[in-house]
């Protein structure tokens, strides 16, 4: 818990936050805007940043149930997610994310 605390108090989260209307009257991310070169650039040239981000992902990737109940929230997820974009078919990259979402679901429910 301590390591998703420190990350969602990190500044380019608070700058996303301030952001909120951006992303309410556009519909992209607000990170689009706070960070125009991408997350993974920004983290690669920002090595305490970084340090704290792997940190929340590592303790979020620990704290997950093992085996099948794992997949079982993964698939929830996953299904969760394709419906989400269903119901907005003109979100960008929607169509391609439902696509990769359904060929996702039918390969591990095979």
């Amino acid at each position: 818990m301590r390591a998703f605390v420190r990350m969602f108090g990190l500044a380019i989260n608070w700058d996303a936050y301030r952001e909120l209307e951006y992303s309410v009257k556009t519909g992209r991310r607000a990170m689009e805007k706070t960070l125009p070169e991408g997350i993974w650039s920004y983290l690669g040239g920002h090595p305490e940043t970084n340090s704290i981000f792997n940190a929340a992902m590592l303790a979020k990737a620990q704290s997950m149930p093992p085996g099948e109940a794992r997949t079982a929230l993964i698939l929830d997820a996953v299904a969760q997610l394709r419906h989400a974009l269903a119901l907005d078919p003109n979100a960008p990259h929607a169509k391609n994310n439902i696509a990769v979402a359904d060929s996702w679901l039918a390969g591990v429910r095979h």
